[in-house]
Protein backbone atom coordinates (compact mmCIF):
# COMPACT_ATOMS: atom_id res chain seq x y z
CA UNK A 1 0.00 0.00 0.00
CA UNK A 2 2.56 2.38 1.04
CA UNK A 3 5.04 1.81 -1.91
CA UNK A 4 1.65 2.04 -4.22
CA UNK A 5 1.09 5.56 -2.96
CA UNK A 6 4.83 6.30 -3.36
CA UNK A 7 4.39 5.52 -6.58
CA UNK A 8 1.97 7.91 -6.92
CA UNK A 9 3.19 10.88 -5.48
CA UNK A 10 6.34 10.02 -7.59
CA UNK A 11 4.40 10.07 -11.18
CA UNK A 12 2.49 13.63 -9.58
CA UNK A 13 6.22 15.08 -9.00
CA UNK A 14 7.24 14.11 -12.23
CA UNK A 15 6.69 17.36 -14.07
CA UNK A 16 8.07 19.46 -11.65
CA UNK A 17 11.14 16.82 -11.71
CA UNK A 18 11.58 16.95 -15.19
CA UNK A 19 11.58 21.01 -15.12
CA UNK A 20 8.37 20.84 -16.99
CA UNK A 21 5.18 22.72 -16.34
CA UNK A 22 3.09 20.59 -14.66
CA UNK A 23 -0.81 21.69 -15.32
CA UNK A 24 -3.48 22.16 -12.69
CA UNK A 25 -5.01 18.85 -12.63
CA UNK A 26 -1.18 17.45 -12.45
CA UNK A 27 -0.38 19.51 -9.20
CA UNK A 28 -3.45 18.59 -7.50
CA UNK A 29 -2.55 15.21 -7.85
CA UNK A 30 0.76 15.26 -6.32
CA UNK A 31 -0.47 17.91 -3.89
CA UNK A 32 -3.46 15.02 -2.74
CA UNK A 33 -1.05 12.48 -2.99
CA UNK A 34 1.36 14.48 -0.49
CA UNK A 35 -1.87 15.11 2.06
CA UNK A 36 -2.69 10.74 1.31
CA UNK A 37 0.30 9.61 2.07
CA UNK A 38 0.98 12.38 5.13
CA UNK A 39 -2.43 11.38 6.52
CA UNK A 40 -1.47 7.18 6.27
CA UNK A 41 1.43 7.52 8.14
CA UNK A 42 -0.29 9.37 10.73
CA UNK A 43 -3.04 7.38 11.40
CA UNK A 44 -0.90 4.09 11.33
CA UNK A 45 0.96 5.71 13.85
CA UNK A 46 -1.71 6.91 15.86
CA UNK A 47 -2.85 3.28 16.15
CA UNK A 48 0.44 1.89 17.09
CA UNK A 49 0.26 4.26 19.90
CA UNK A 50 0.28 2.33 23.39
CA UNK A 51 0.59 -1.07 21.91
CA UNK A 52 3.26 -2.35 24.60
Amino acid sequence: MRAALGVAVFLGRRPFLLGHEASLLEELFAGGGFILVLLVYVFTSVGTIGDD
